[in-house]
């Protein structure tokens, strides 16, 4: 799966200083409160993600809904030196079907 810079609408980014080493507990953290709260149709998986056509790939928490499926949130938590570089980036990236109907004349 790769995260193209067309797609994504709205991103956010932080560095933690001297936070290195924490992302993996960053993203469980965050994916246990998303299944407490009990939100219908909301959905979070873990993927490897590349950042275009050949960037490398890093672990990802990918949040969709149901009823929204162009719509995806990617957030990741990595090293950056001694420090935690924690991003979100919320994409929009409609289907074969979507783009077809919709596109422009």
């Amino acid at each position: 799966m790769a995260l193209k810079n067309e797609a994504v609408v709205e991103s956010w980014n932080r560095v933690v200083v001297h936070g290195a080493g924490r992302g993996e507990w960053v993203i469980e953290r965050i994916d246990v409160k998303l299944a407490e709260a009990k939100m219908p149709g909301v959905y979070a998986e873990e993927r490897e993600v590349s950042s275009g056509l050949f960037g490398t790939k890093r672990p990802f928490l990918v949040v969709g809904h149901n009823s929204l499926r162009d719509y995806h949130m990617y957030i990741g938590a990595r090293d950056f030196g001694v420090h935690l570089d924690v991003s979100w980036y919320l994409t929009i990236e409609p289907g074969f079907l979507t783009r077809i109907i919709h596109q422009p004349e």
